[in-house]
């Protein structure tokens, strides 16, 4: 996505003035897709094992971090770069919470894993299909925004994620502590 950032941005509908900052911010969600993908296992854990406390109480501290921290930029008169910065900044953080807890919910679980021939067929043979299911899942979720930013305009695109992260956020949070109780 990092390498492709330039001709994504050519597809859509950004004054020239702007391309440059789409492909930073292009470049920057693809650090927080990237770690996501590598890290994104760990968040599972504590769900596996039944600990929907611990799983809900990092993702409603994300959910808090990122909400304030987006409206103090807002607040601060700050643009889109700081807002993507600072999503990328606490899905990273989140993200590292997850391995943290992870590691003390399975003392002998190695972070950083060991590939074998027999572990990597396995996980290829399983894993392409839930690599597609959960790019197919993000690029319907994203659809929305994509199509707004080649028809109208980035601004737009903004216009429209900030309140819809807002929301989602809260309604995660929501949903969370509700599956804790």
């Amino acid at each position: 996505m990092s390498l492709a950032a330039p001709w994504i941005v050519g597809l859509l509908k950004i004054p020239a003035e702007e391309v440059e900052l789409g492909i930073q911010l292009l470049r920057l969600t693809a650090i927080s897709f990237g770690f996501m993908l590598a890290t994104g296992a760990y968040g599972a854990i504590p769900q596996a094992l039944q600990r929907y406390d611990l799983d809900t109480a990092v993702t409603v501290a994300q959910s808090v971090v990122l909400t304030a921290g987006s409206v103090a930029i807002l607040l601060a008169g700050r643009g889109l770069y700081e807002l993507v910065l600072w999503s990328v900044i606490t899905t990273v953080l989140r993200q590292l919470a997850n391995m943290i807890v992870a590691k003390r919910l399975i003392p002998r679980l190695r972070l950083l894993p060991m590939p074998s021939r027999a572990g990597l067929k396995e996980v290829f043979s399983f894993g392409v299909f839930t690599m597609a299911t959960r790019a197919l899942g993000m690029a319907g979720n994203e659809a929305d925004r994509l199509l707004l930013g080649a028809l109208v305009s980035p601004a737009a695109v903004a216009y429209l994620s900030v309140p819809k992260s807002l929301v989602l956020r809260g309604t995660r949070a929501v949903t969370s502590l509700g599956a804790a109780l």
